[in-house]
C-alpha cells in the first residue's frame, strides 16, 4: 500500500506526506466513516509525526513545484 502511495518518490519527507494523504483518502472511502463525513460529523486530515523534534504537523501541506 505504501509503495502505491509514494510511487518512485525519493525524498523521505515528500514520501511521508504522500503516504499520509493516501491513508486519509483510504479512510474516507470506508463505509462506516463516509456517512459521518457526509453528515459533517467527522473530518479526517493527514498528520505527520516528526521523530527528531517530537512535533506533529497537520495537512494539507503546500506542495513545492
Amino acid at each position: 500500500i505504501i509503495k502505491t502511495a509514494v510511487g518512485d518518490e525519493k525524498d523521505p519527507e515528500r514520501a511521508a506526506v504522500l503516504n499520509a494523504e493516501n491513508a486519509v483518502e483510504s479512510l474516507k472511502c470506508h463505509t462506516g466513516l463516509s456517512s459521518l463525513i457526509k453528515e459533517g460529523k467527522l473530518e479526517i486530515i493527514p498528520a505527520l509525526y516528526h521523530t527528531r523534534s517530537g512535533r506533529v504537523s497537520f495537512g494539507p501541506w503546500k506542495q513545492e513545484e
